[in-house]
């Protein structure tokens, strides 16, 4: 479901923004190890690129995901801005955590759903031991 914007509460189709269909073509064409999508503003580059994969990798997959942000300050922002709310009107809207992080926001790195799977943000700052010190199959980062 769509969370904001002129479609808000309608169901995600191709058809409202026709380069979504074609990404998503060539992602799951599996031609590519790494895919970067650049866009002008308010092209639905973030429900496409960032929201979706996410979504797509903790529910679908149940695999663990590292966001990658500009700084920390930001995960909290990406989280509750974005992903949860996309997430909250989707059908694994009960995978929200209901106590703990996540669940009413606060300072955090990472969320644990409750299929298991971890949303972990990182950022470039930092030492390479504390980055280096998690791993996932899934990269996704934002600007």
């Amino acid at each position: 479901m769509i969370p904001e914007g002129r479609y808000a509460g309608r169901r995600f189709r191709v058809d409202r923004q026709p380069f979504s269909g074609l990404l998503f073509d060539a992602i799951d064409s599996r031609q590519w190890s790494r895919i970067a999508v650049l866009g002008c503003v308010q092209s639905g580059k973030s429900l496409c690129a960032f929201v979706s994969p996410t979504l797509y990798h903790l529910c679908e997959w149940g695999e663990t995901a590292v966001i990658g942000v500009p700084t920390m300050d930001l995960a909290a922002d990406k989280w509750r801005k974005e992903i949860r709310p996309a997430l909250a009107r989707t059908r694994y809207a009960n995978l929200i955590p209901d106590t703990g992080v996540g669940s009413r926001g606060g300072t955090f790195e990472s969320i644990e759903l409750r299929n298991g799977a971890t949303l972990k943000f990182m950022s470039g700052h930092g030492g390479d031991e504390k980055q280096s010190s998690f791993t996932a199959r899934v990269a996704i980062a934002t600007e």
